[in-house]
């Protein structure tokens, strides 16, 4: 069950931290999914998302950074912004797919002239 835990939280991990020791913001460095859910909640914020899943995007966010001013990195005071984090990571997907599929509309037969 370890192991199983610890591939899941090496998998799942948005940053990159330096070590142990306490360092500055500075030195953690984004994941490739760091950067995916940072582009997803960065086009939330722009229609056709804002008045859904970036309303909440820009909540959480508040209230993550109300959290880690004030008090300690703990995950259990992050584990309410998962499902809008799993939400970002829709948003790109989405707009990949709304882009394929105006370049390749469904529904024309290209192969009849």
């Amino acid at each position: 069950m370890q192991s199983y835990v610890g591939t899941y939280q090496r998998l799942g991990a948005l940053v990159v931290r330096p070590g142990e020791t306490s360092h500055g913001l500075d030195e953690y460095r984004p994941t490739l999914l760091g950067w995916w859910v940072l582009l997803g909640g960065l086009l939330a914020c722009f229609p056709p998302f804002l008045r859904t899943v970036g309303v909440w995007g820009i909540t959480m966010a508040g209230a993550m950074a109300a959290t880690y001013l004030v008090g300690i990195e703990h995950h259990r005071y992050f584990a309410v912004t998962w499902p809008v984090v799993l939400l970002a990571l829709a948003v790109v997907i989405d707009l990949l797919v709304r882009g394929i599929c105006k370049v390749f509309p469904l529904g024309r037969d290209h192969s009849a002239v």
